[in-house]
């Protein structure tokens, strides 16, 4: 059996929203990671937060370049 679907809609409350953006942000951010060491695949990652703030992941120097 797989996972029922979820409903996505925007989180109302300003706290959850805060603490599920920051967890789902730290899964992102290691998922690239691993993509990059098992697969050795050249990853960026840009993530803007609601307050512009800009968090990056690159496995690779060079990747800047093409950004």
């Amino acid at each position: 059996m797989g996972r029922g679907k979820v409903e996505l809609k925007r989180i109302e409350n300003t706290t959850n929203r805060q603490v599920t953006f920051s967890k789902r942000r730290n899964g992102l951010l290691k998922k690239a990671f691993e993509l990059s060491v098992l697969c050795e695949a050249e990853v960026a990652l840009v993530i803007f937060s609601p307050t512009g703030k800009a968090f990056q992941f690159a496995s690779q120097e060079c990747v800047y370049n093409y950004i």
